[in-house]
C-alpha cells in the first residue's frame, strides 16, 4: 500500500513538472501552446485535465500509508485520468496553436513572446526597458481568452530579476 501511495504523489509531482516545464517555455507559453491556459472554458481537452489535475490533488492530499485500498484504488485511477487528460490537452494545443484565437490576439501573444524573450537578454541599466514595459502591458491588455500577465513574466528565472526594479509599476 505504501508503494502504490507514493505512486500517487508522485504522479502528481510529475504532473506539476510538466506543467512547470511549459511555464517557463516561452514560445510553448505564448505561441505554441496557450490553449493549455485557455479561460473561456470552451476547450474541452484543457477543461479536462484542468478537472484531472483539481481531481487528483485533492485526493493525493488526503492520501497516506493507512487509507483504504479502495481509496488508493481511486486515487490510482485519477492518476492515471489526469495523465491521460495532460496528454490530450498537450497535444491537442500544439495542434491547434493559435489558429483559434483571433487575428487581434494572434498578434498579441506572438509579439509578446519576443519581448519577454527581448527581456531574457535585458540588463537592469538597459534604456529600453520602459518601452520594453508599456509594449508588453498592450499586449496583455490585447489577450481575452488565455491567462496572460505579469506574473507569468515575472516569475521566469531566466529574466534578470534586477530588470523588474527598472520597469515602472506593472500591473
Amino acid at each position: 500500500m505504501r508503494q502504490q501511495v507514493a505512486e500517487v504523489h508522485d504522479a502528481l509531482t510529475q504532473l506539476l513538472d510538466e506543467w512547470g516545464r511549459y511555464a517557463l517555455n516561452i514560445e510553448a507559453w505564448y505561441i505554441t501552446k496557450p490553449l493549455l491556459r485557455d479561460t473561456t472554458g470552451t476547450v474541452a481537452t484543457t477543461v479536462a485535465y484542468e478537472r484531472a489535475m483539481d481531481a487528483l490533488a485533492g485526493v493525493a492530499e488526503s492520501l497516506h500509508e493507512h487509507s483504504t485500498q479502495a481509496d488508493i484504488d481511486h486515487a490510482t485511477s485519477l492518476a492515471d485520468n489526469a495523465w491521460t487528460a495532460w496528454h490530450a490537452a498537450n497535444d491537442y494545443a500544439l495542434d491547434v496553436g493559435l489558429s483559434d484565437r483571433s487575428p487581434t490576439e494572434r498578434a498579441a501573444l506572438q509579439r509578446l513572446a519576443k519581448l519577454v524573450e527581448r527581456l531574457t537578454h535585458s540588463a537592469a541599466g538597459d534604456p529600453e526597458l520602459v518601452a520594453v514595459k508599456r509594449d508588453i502591458q498592450g499586449c496583455l491588455d490585447k489577450i481575452t481568452t488565455v491567462s496572460a500577465g505579469w506574473s507569468d513574466i515575472v516569475d521566469l528565472p531566466a529574466i534578470d530579476h534586477r530588470v523588474f526594479r527598472q520597469l515602472p509599476s506593472p500591473s
